[in-house]
C-alpha cells in the first residue's frame, strides 16, 4: 500500500486521485482519517470493492489512541488476507466483511508506524520545497479534467464502464 507523505500543497491527494478518479474512472472516493477510525469503517471501506481507496489525512490512524491496537490489528488483517473482519451476533449469524480494496493513504505529519505495519506500506516522501501554486493547480486540474478535456473525455466514456462500480 502507499503512504504519501508530505507538506500541504505537494500534491499528494492529486497523485493518489490519479490512480483512484483518473486512470480507473473511479468517482469520488476519498475519506478522511479521523472518520475511519472505527472498526465498522474500516471494514465497510475494505469490503465496498477491490478498487484503491484514497484517505486524506491517514495519520490519525497511526497515532496511539485507546482503539488504535484494534485499528492497526484490522488494517494488517486487510493487507495480508481477504477477510476485513468476522462479527459474531448473538443469534449466532456470522457476518463477513472481506478486504478486497487497497489504501493509498495522504498525511502531512509523520503517522507513527509499528514494525509490523512499516513492512506493509510503501512510503513515499514529498519534498517540502516542491509546493504548487494555486495557479499551477487550476492548469492542471484544467487540463487533467475529463469534464472540460476533449480526448480525457473519450478515454473515460471508452474505458470507465466496466470499471464503475454498478
Amino acid at each position: 500500500w502507499l503512504f504519501l507523505l508530505g507538506s500541504p500543497d505537494t500534491g499528494k491527494t492529486t497523485d493518489a486521485e490519479l490512480f483512484t478518479r483518473w486512470i480507473w474512472g473511479l468517482e469520488e472516493n476519498s475519506t478522511s482519517g479521523a472518520s475511519l477510525q472505527t472498526l465498522s469503517r474500516i471494514g465497510q471501506k475494505a469490503s465496498r470493492w477491490t478498487f484503491a481507496n484514497l484517505v486524506n489525512e491517514a495519520s490519525t490512524l497511526f497515532k496511539n489512541t485507546p482503539h488504535s491496537d484494534e485499528v492497526r490489528e484490522m488494517l494488517r488483517q486487510t493487507w495480508d488476507g481477504t477477510i476485513a473482519r468476522e462479527i459474531r451476533k448473538n443469534t449466532g449469524e456470522r457476518i463477513v466483511e472481506l478486504a478486497g480494496a487497497t489504501f493509498i493513504f495522504t498525511a502531512n505529519e509523520n503517522p507513527i508506524f509499528y514494525p509490523a505495519d512499516a513492512k506493509r506500506i510503501e512510503i513515499i516522501k514529498y519534498n517540502p520545497k516542491a509546493r504548487v501554486t494555486r495557479e499551477e493547480k487550476l492548469i492542471f486540474e484544467k487540463k487533467f479534467n475529463p469534464e472540460k478535456n476533449p480526448f480525457l473525455r473519450i478515454l473515460e466514456e471508452r474505458f470507465s464502464n466496466g470499471l464503475r462500480k454498478t
